[in-house]
């Protein structure tokens, strides 16, 4: 489980340098940002990489965790720990908007 706490905060926090002005996904985020606005669902989707360990984070879950009820018992502490390791990358190497 380790890794793959790593392997996505790491995917979190390179997709949120994909966001950034300049880079493959702006115009795409202009896009999203004119349909969603400051709504909600902006930072668990693209805009915060440490909220969108809820989403992304739930999504790795469900695509590299073995289907059954007991694996489901470590998703939050996943989802926590991504996040947490994604804060962690945010706070050492924060982006400039």
């Amino acid at each position: 489980m380790i890794e793959l706490i790593v392997v996505t905060a790491f995917f979190l926090y390179g997709t949120k340098v994909l966001w950034q002005p300049g880079m493959i996904l702006e115009k795409p985020k202009l896009y999203l940002d004119t349909i969603i606005g400051e709504g909600f669902f902006r930072k668990p989707l693209y805009a915060c990489p440490a909220c969108m360990a809820s989403i992304w984070g739930t999504t790795a879950w469900v695509l590299f965790r073995p289907v059954s009820w007991d694996a489901w018992a470590g998703w939050p502490v996943f989802c926590v720990a991504v996040c947490g390791l994604t804060w962690v990358l945010l706070t050492q190497f924060p982006f400039d908007e």
